[in-house]
């Protein structure tokens, strides 16, 4: 078995933020029956970008500091 690398929780929020950000870019769901609450609520994906940002910084800081970590307790240099 296999040690996962990735926090899965923190993938399925960036998937669910990359959902959010891909739905703001479609123009045409104003055009329809529920297109108030499309323009209303779903147009601008700004926190949803802004989130998505976030979790991926924190995923690459998480993985240089699990990485040098490794390395310093196998007396192996990091390269970051």
């Amino acid at each position: 078995m296999t040690k996962s690398k990735r926090i899965q929780s923190l993938e399925g929020l960036r998937a669910i933020m990359i959902f959010l950000i891909v739905l703001s870019h479609m123009e045409f769901l104003r055009h329809c029956s529920y297109g108030n609450f499309y323009w209303t609520y779903l147009h601008n994906a700004t926190i949803a970008v802004d989130y998505f940002f976030m979790l991926s910084g924190f995923g690459m800081m998480f993985s240089a500091l699990k990485h040098h970590a490794e390395a310093s307790t196998t007396g192996g240099q990091a390269s970051i």
